[in-house]
């Protein structure tokens, strides 16, 4: 048996370039080759045995690599790398490698040179910059000083720079400014009269762990904990064309109320009288499209862009459909006794030409209307919805969201539904597709926002979101902005184009916490990961690349566990659950094509009061089983708790329909098998026991207790991280590992009566150097076992009558840090191994040596 890795993504912790195309990123032991042009990895190298790589230093055609105590030299050239000679190890860890100038014997780790402009800056960890002056009579550069120069040069604090929010990891200095990255994921461009000039975000998570820029300084270079590789330019922003104030050819007590573009071109304005305002931008006119004092101080309105058509509504319950180019009448009709709260205009779904309004007014009454191209109105349904608070009937709710201060704004595009609120954040649900931008307002600047690459395209200052403002995107990646502001109408131009390039694409923000195979298709894998960062990402591992294929998103805290089952309802769908911190739960549906669904989402308590602890407790694991139509499921709790819910697919509903608090600590495995027709639940708690239960006759009440365990018996001396069970005939298998770096074995058999007889119980003390995290039968005579220590080792039957059953087959060191969990599946002739923690692997373990 021997094993080998198929993938592997990690933090990039070290970045070079090589000129203005080619750069060099360490990740884990290995060096990569990419062009930045095209995105494309030319060439790798494995440099080191068992250390990371920390820092790439080029003095081209070598370069020097250094990670913990090893250093080692390689050769590069546009296609390939080759090591050069052994790898040598130090007495300590090695924090930088310099090559060797005259007069300069190195430089320290977090001070960078410029050596025309004469300055040295340096990071901190105080979260600052710190720029210096230095003087000297001496007229060689500063790299070509010798030890005379540097004893008689002063060196003077010009600046103590603060914009990052966390420590500061690296500085690199340019002739634009000076760039910097740190533990709050952000690239910070500096003047240098120490002024913040740009802030790149695109990293997900904490802490930009590399940088490095390119040969003529105008572009950088970083390496994220997300495992994603961002080129940025550092060129300056291309300003806004203009932003200028546009008089109403009205009356001078008369301005606008709201506004609306039309294209770029072209924008409307609804006055205070009532009047509906046409502005062309190139002429710089305005023309009088529509004016009533039915209108006057109040109105809503809505525009078609397709058929430039415009809707609006008044305080009497009318809405009037105009034709903008003045081709067509105007169409009026009486909707509501009241005033018309909004319009919202439609495509149609029936392959004609026009569009469909929804209407909102009093009394929770709803109207959708039909408009065909010549503004024909046919009424298509009026609803009223039930007298609710907010007059809405909840499918499905997301208790606080964002926070105890409220969602502010709802808004779909395709099949994406996107939320903002005041606790500052902007949350997505379902997938997401190609490239999208997300258009949303703070409390004074409006923000352009690509979603597929996290950055800000445009940030403009209006302001607030409380006016009214429209925006409108060219082909040629320019944006058209209206807003008003003093009770002026005032129009802004951008270019859009993107200062960032993702090279590698991200993964999680923070460490992943669980992994599970959802299914293999030809020689690409299809895995769930879930992390630290509050997403579970649906990935395709494929000729040792990553496609995010989907997330899972509208978890409120960590997801700490999932659990997939075939689904009961619907062959060929799986159903997921995913659970973490704040005590929620969400389930979710995967389809034969791989797009994700949401079906439901749980929470102990939705609405906590003070005191109670609820909201705290944590969902440690989760185990799935078909129970007739619906799934039964059990989750292991940092309450002390074990509790089992059903799950309906039909209805999308929870029910709770047990518990049991005998562990007395954090449950922190749970594990539900099938043996014979009895459903045996095993768990395990940070007290290091085991306990057996028979669950097969459930009580349907909720909140009714469990009947007490079958079997208990202390296996380690402290916390049961992993756990897994195999079952054969009656008799059941049991391997799990702890913090104690023990894994122990139990072999049970399950009685006529339901009773347990313990026929074996041992443990190997020394399994592992650190605690176990991960633990998974193979077959009959083979398990695998994953430890912080980095190890992955597979274990075969002793055929020798030992106390613990159990040998070393084979090992493999990851190179993935903080092991947390694995998964293994079968394909044809092999096994495959998902490990996860900071960054994942893919394994592949086959029969020969």
């Amino acid at each position: 048996m021997a094993f080998s890795s198929e993938f592997l993504s990690l933090p990039p912790t070290a970045l070079a370039f090589l000129g203005d195309d080619l750069f060099l990123s360490g990740e884990g032991p290995f060096v990569h080759l990419y062009s930045a042009e095209d995105g494309r990895l030319r060439a790798s190298v494995k440099v080191f045995q068992a250390a990371n790589v920390h820092g790439i230093h080029p003095a081209c055609p070598l370069v020097a690599i250094h990670g913990g105590k090893s250093l080692r030299l390689i050769r590069v050239t546009d296609t390939s790398m080759e090591c050069e000679g052994e790898e040598s190890e130090m007495s300590d860890w090695v924090w930088s490698v310099h090559w060797m100038t005259s007069g300069l014997a190195g430089v320290i780790f977090g001070i960078e040179f410029h050596v025309t402009k004469r300055l040295i800056c340096s990071v901190s960890d105080d979260r600052s910059l710190r720029l210096y002056s230095v003087q000297s009579c001496s007229s060689a550069a500063l790299d070509q000083w010798a030890v005379s120069d540097w004893s008689a040069a002063s060196v003077q604090v010009l600046h103590c720079l603060y914009g990052h929010t966390a420590r500061v990891w690296d500085v690199k200095m340019l002739s634009a400014g000076i760039v910097s990255v740190g533990e709050d994921a952000v690239c910070c461009l500096w003047g240098y009269d120490g002024k913040v000039k740009r802030k790149f975000q695109g990293h997900k998570g904490r802490s930009i762990w590399s940088l490095t820029k390119n040969a003529s300084e105008t572009r950088v270079l970083t390496g994220g904990g997300d495992c994603s590789v961002r080129l940025w330019s550092v060129q300056e922003a291309p300003p806004i064309s203009h932003n200028a104030s546009i008089a109403l050819p009205t009356h001078q007590d008369d301005f606008p109320r709201s506004v609306k573009m039309i294209d770029e071109h072209n924008l409307l304005a609804m006055t205070n009288a009532g009047s509906l305002l046409k502005y062309n931008i190139p002429n710089k006119r305005w023309h009088t499209l529509f004016s009533s004092v039915e209108y006057k101080s109040y109105s809503v309105l809505a525009v078609w862009h397709q058929g430039a058509a415009v809707v609006l509504g008044n305080i009497h319950g009318d809405i009037s459909i105009l034709d903008i180019d003045g081709k067509l009448e105007m169409v009026e009709k009486h909707l509501y006794e009241g005033k018309v709260y909004s319009v919202n205009i439609l495509p149609r779904n029936d392959g004609q030409s026009g569009f469909s309004i929804l209407s909102t007014g009093p009394e929770g009454r709803m109207d959708l209307m039909r408009i065909s191209g010549d503004l024909c109105v046919e009424h298509m349904h009026r609803m009223t919805l039930p007298p609710t608070k907010q007059r809405w009937h909840p499918l499905q709710s997301f208790p606080r969201i964002h926070g105890k201060a409220g969602v502010t704004d709802v808004c779909f595009h395709g099949n994406q539904l996107y939320t903002c609120g005041r606790d500052g954040f902007i949350r997505t649900y379902d997938v997401m597709e190609g490239r999208l931008v997300l258009l949303t307002a703070t409390r004074s600047d409006l923000i352009l926002y690509e979603m597929r690459s996290n950055q800000v395209l445009l940030r403009l200052e209006c302001g607030g979101g409380h006016r009214s403002w429209d925006l409108h995107t060219t082909s040629d990646l320019s944006a058209v902005v209206c807003y008003i502001k003093a009770q002026d109408v005032v129009l802004g131009e951008s270019h859009l184009a993107a200062c960032q390039k993702i090279i590698k694409p991200s993964l999680h923000g923070r460490e992943i916490c669980d992994v599970r195979h959802v299914t293999s298709c030809g020689d690409g894998h299809v895995v769930l990961t879930a992390g630290e960062d509050t997403a579970v990402h649906l990935i395709r591992i494929h000729n040792g690349s990553l496609t995010v294929l989907g997330s899972l998103s509208a978890h409120i805290s960590s997801v700490r566990c999932l659990s997939v089952v075939p689904s009961v309802e619907l062959p060929g769908h799986q159903v997921v659950f995913s659970a973490g911190g704040r005590a929620q739960m969400k389930a979710s549906r995967i389809t034969p094509s791989l797009k994700t669904h949401d079906l439901a989402t749980f929470m102990l308590s939705p609405r906590p009061k003070r005191g109670d602890d609820s909201a705290e407790m944590r969902f440690m694991a989760l185990s799935c089983l078909p129970l007739g139509s619906d799934l039964l499921l059990a989750a292991a709790c940092s309450d002390a708790y074990v509790r089992l819910f059903r799950f309906s697919e039909t209805s999308r509903c929870f029910t709770a329909v047990c518990a049991s608090h005998v562990h007395d600590h954090c449950v922190l495995c749970v594990r539900l098998v099938c043996v014979g027709a009895s459903h045996l639940l095993f768990s395990a708690a940070t007290d290091g026991f085991l306990f057996i239960w028979d669950v097969t006759s459930l009580s349907s009440d909720a909140g009714s207790q469990m009947a007490p365990p079958l079997y208990k018996q202390r296996l380690h001396q402290s916390g049961v991280n992993a756990l897994d069970v195999r079952c054969h005939g009656n008799v059941t298998e049991v391997v799990c590992g702890g913090d104690d770096t023990a894994v122990s074995y139990a072999c049970f058999r399950l009685t006529a009566h339901n009773d347990i007889h313990v026929m074996h119980t041992s443990s190997h003390q020394r399994a592992h150097a650190a605690q176990v995290t991960g633990l998974r039968f193979l077959d009959a005579d083979r398990f695998v076992s994953a430890s912080v220590d980095q190890r992955v080792i597979l274990w075969t039957r002793s055929a020798q009558d030992n106390a613990f059953p159990w040998r070393w087959a084979a090992c493999y060191y990851s190179n993935v840090a903080d092991l947390t969990n694995l998964d293994v599946w079968r394909t044809e002739d092999e096994w495959k191994l998902a490990v996860c923690g900071i960054g994942c692997q893919m394994l592949t373990l086959t029969d020969h040596e």
